[in-house]
């Protein structure tokens, strides 16, 4: 009896996250040319400012369906895929969302802290990418490696924020079975 509530939690987990997964999606696709102002608004300021470039405007062209295709160019000459940097958004909203014993207050700073380390990432990604172009077209496996480990970030957040109580009582518990 035990295992099979267990496995229709899980199941029911899995249900919520598709259907959030779709609404997050759906809505960041339509935010995202937003999102990408922004974005190149502040990756505009650091380049110049902390690496002394010279890029002097960007431009957001949204395209697709749903946005799904907005690319991000500097100075019209360098573009970067958009929604492909910043896919993991999504992913991370309705992971968060379908957890279920997550009070409001608590799911709304899980949201507000893993978003900004998301979007901190995403800048930092860009910046760099846009900063080391060259080097990045000679030797593209870095970058490669680079988004590989941006598609795992939303689970790593979303254990560690949303499970994080459970997972120091354990590391407690088990601290206390092995001094015995």
């Amino acid at each position: 009896m035990e295992e099979t509530l267990r496995i229709r939690g899980i199941l029911f987990f899995g249900l919520k996250f598709i259907l959030w997964l779709i609404v997050a999606f759906v809505l960041w696709w339509w935010l995202i040319p937003y999102y990408g102002h922004g974005l190149g608004w502040l990756a505009l300021k650091s380049l110049n400012g902390i690496f002394g470039m010279d890029f002097s405007e960007y431009s957001v062209h949204p395209q697709g369906w749903l946005n799904i295709d907005t690319m991000l160019s500097f100075d019209q000459r360098l573009m970067m895929p958009l929604s492909m940097l910043t896919k993991n958004y999504p992913t991370y909203l309705a992971l968060i969302l379908a957890t279920g014993g997550l009070g409001l207050w608590r799911r709304a700073r899980v949201i507000l802290y893993g978003s900004l380390i998301i979007m901190l990432g995403h800048l930092m990604y860009l910046v760099l990418a846009l900063r080391f172009a060259q080097s990045i077209q000679e030797s593209p496996e870095i970058p490669t490696a680079l988004a590989e480990f941006f598609m795992i970030i939303p689970f790593i957040l979303w254990v560690a924020f949303a499970y994080w109580d459970k997972i120091m009582a354990y590391i407690s518990e088990t601290a206390g079975e092995e001094s015995e």
